[in-house]
């Protein structure tokens, strides 16, 4: 459940930067850095974020849900059972 939070805060973090970069973007002056450092920022987290992912999946921290199959999914399960 940790581990759950841990992404969404994340994700939060990203969305506050998206967010701050297009503030940046449209109220500074041309020779201001903030909008870079904000990119910066939200790829920076975007890295952090997709190596938690890939450690998160490998430890069986996070599954990928199955609940949702296509029907030749289904059917070859169904087949491979009997």
């Amino acid at each position: 459940m940790l581990f759950k939070v841990v992404i969404i805060l994340f994700l939060v973090a990203m969305l506050i930067s998206l967010f701050s970069g297009l503030i940046f973007l449209a109220k500074d002056q041309s020779n201001s850095r903030r909008t870079l450092n904000a990119l910066t920022v939200r790829i920076s987290i975007w890295v952090v974020l997709f190596f938690i992912l890939v450690v998160g999946v490998y430890t069986g921290m996070l599954t990928p849900s199955n609940s949702i199959k296509p029907d030749w999914a289904k059917q070859q399960e169904q087949t491979t059972a009997e």
